[in-house]
């Protein structure tokens, strides 16, 4: 989830897993851009955050955060996810193209592409993580093929990387 400009002002701490080393850093630290920050540009993990608010300021919060639950409820899909799957390039997210492809409903397993919200990925029971990086790489490859734009993902992946993993990264020539 992006950190919007009020969070990052309240942020006080962040505890990371970076390098294989736990460090905990102030917000200053963090590089807040745009949907930018040290998380997306090192193999970094956020593990706890610390925020500092005084109690109007909650209120606000908690009014902006229900508008925003609000929001995903009637967009999003219900079932468990890894939120969105792909980043937007090109100013179009790839949940268009999936859409235009014809692609919602399609599965790999117990993985599948929502049929409320293309650009996510659910679980509709036993999942794995191969069924999920399968069916990333399948749409990431089709729309790449179909409309020659290459999405990179937004879910980061922890763990030693399978086969699978290091294709979905592969760059088809570009």
């Amino acid at each position: 989830m992006p950190v919007h400009t009020a969070d990052a002002d309240t942020l006080c701490s962040v505890t990371l897993l970076i390098d294989g080393g736990i460090i905990k850093t102030s917000s200053k630290d963090m590089g807040f851009g745009y949907r930018d920050s040290i998380i997306q540009n090192k193999e970094c993990y956020v593990l706890s955050a610390t925020f500092s608010m005084t109690r109007s300021h909650s209120n606000t919060v908690l009014s902006a955060t229900e508008e925003v639950r609000r929001k995903r409820v009637a967009s999003q899909p219900s079932m468990p996810s890894l939120g969105s799957v792909f980043k937007r390039t090109a100013g179009q997210s790839a949940a268009y193209y999936i859409d235009k492809l014809g692609l919602k409903g399609v599965s790999v397993g117990g993985a599948q592409v929502s049929t409320r919200h293309a650009g996510f990925i659910v679980n509709r029971g036993g999942a794995s993580t191969e069924d999920y990086l399968l069916l990333a790489q399948m749409l990431r490859y089709t729309i790449y093929k179909e409309f020659g734009i290459l999405y990179n993902t937004e879910v980061k992946y922890l763990g030693e990387p399978t086969d699978t993993s290091r294709r979905l990264d592969y760059d088809y020539g570009t």
